[in-house]
This record gives C-alpha cells, sequence and structure tokens, in this order.
C-alpha cells in the first residue's frame, strides 16, 4: 500500500523494480508509526541516498499520502533520543499544540509525504 501512494502521489516509479523489505532481527511490523520510515528507506533506495545513522522517523501515512496522529509521541520521542538519535521525523498534528523540546534532538514535524521528499534536496 505505501508503494502504490509513493508512486501515485510523487511519481516514483516501483512498479519497475524488485521490492524487498527487510525487518531487524525477524520481528513482525505490526505498527502504523513505522509507516513513515519504512517510506523514507524506500525514497532512500530509490534515490539512491544515504538515510544518516541518527535520524529517526515516526507516523503513519494515509491514502493521501498525509501523515497521520499516532500516539505516545512524547514517550516516543524520548526513547529515541535516549537511544542517541538526535533527529527525529514526527507527524506535525504530534507537535503542532505541544511542541516538544530535547536537548541536542532536532525534533522535525511533517505533514506528508511531499515533506518526506524534501529531506532529499
Amino acid at each position: 500500500l505505501l508503494l502504490v501512494v509513493l508512486e501515485k502521489r510523487l511519481g516514483l516509479k516501483f512498479s519497475a523494480c524488485d521490492v524487498y523489505l527487510n525487518v531487524v532481527g525477524g520481528l513482525r511490523l505490526e505498527e502504523t508509526g513505522a509507516d513513515v520510515a519504512v517510506a523514507l528507506a524506500l525514497m532512500s533506495s530509490l534515490k539512491d541516498t544515504v538515510i544518516p545513522d541518527k535520524l529517526i522517523a515516526i507516523g503513519e501515512l494515509g491514502l493521501a499520502g498525509e501523515c497521520r496522529f499516532i500516539s505516545n509521541i512524547e514517550h516516543r520521542i524520548k526513547e529515541a533520543a535516549r537511544l542517541g538519535f538526535n533527529e527525529i521525523i514526527v507527524p506535525y498534528k504530534c507537535v503542532e499544540k505541544k511542541p516538544i523540546e530535547i536537548d541536542g534532538v532536532n525534533i522535525v514535524p511533517i505533514k506528508g509525504i511531499f515533506d518526506i521528499i524534501r529531506l532529499f534536496k
């Protein structure tokens, strides 16, 4: 479904590619909050661009490419910072009313996949 959204909304040509997704340690992805991270990885592969080691992406993508609200964002951000990530992509709707600030951490709010593609320019 993510491939369809990326192809339809951004014009990225995944239909001509073989796409494989591997989750570390054989874990199962049941969390919709991983959508943005998967989309970022897919775009990175297609654009042949490296994602910085200290960047993490959290969020759910809708069919129109919008980044939806996810629960427990403050806890997720604090845990990511504790693990050493210093740039955290999060849904704009999660931080618009109550911005979260952590020293040494750049929180990047996004409204949708169009904001993600700008990270590659």
